[in-house]
C-alpha cells in the first residue's frame, strides 16, 4: 500500500480523479482493521489543533464523523476550515450502514470556486471582497 500510495497505478488515479479515490471491497469488519488499512499508506497521523469536533475514539486515528443531531445535513465543507493546521489527506469507511441518509459529500474546493466565478461571477466577486465567516 506504502508503495502504491506514492508511485504506480494507485497514485495515478487520485492525481487523475482530483485528489479523490473511492476504494470498495476490503475486507474491513472493525474499527481496528480500517485503522491498519488506513496505515498501510504510510501517510503521517494529522494532529488536531485548536477546537476539534466532538467525536468518538474507535481505533488509531480513527474516530467517528460526526455526532450531531442525523437529520441536520452536513453541507460540503472544508475539513478544518477554520484552523491553519489542516489534514494532508482524509480516508472515510462505512462500518455501520444507516437506514437513510449517511451521505459523505466530497467535492473539490478548487472545482467549486472555479464554477461558482463561471456561472456566478457576481457572487464569487462578493466572496472574495466580502471574505467567508465560519461559524461553528
Amino acid at each position: 500500500m506504502r508503495a502504491l500510495s506514492t508511485s504506480g497505478p494507485l497514485f495515478e488515479a487520485v492525481q487523475q480523479h482530483g485528489g479523490a479515490l473511492i476504494i470498495r471491497g476490503l475486507p474491513i469488519q472493525s474499527a481496528e482493521d480500517y485503522s491498519l488499512i488506513a496505515h498501510a499508506f504510510g501517510f503521517e497521523a494529522h494532529e488536531e489543533v485548536g477546537r476539534p469536533p466532538v467525536r468518538t475514539v474507535l481505533a488509531k486515528n480513527v474516530k467517528t464523523a460526526n455526532e450531531g443531531p442525523p437529520e441536520l445535513p452536513i453541507w460540503p465543507h472544508n475539513e478544518y476550515g477554520w484552523s491553519t493546521h489542516n489534514p494532508a489527506w482524509l480516508t472515510f469507511s462505512c462500518l455501520e450502514v444507516p437506514e437513510s441518509g449517511g451521505a459523505t459529500p466530497v467535492i473539490s474546493s478548487v472545482g467549486l470556486a472555479s464554477r461558482l466565478e463561471r456561472e456566478a461571477p457576481k457572487f464569487y466577486r462578493q466572496l472574495l471582497a466580502k471574505g467567508v465567516r465560519y461559524v461553528y
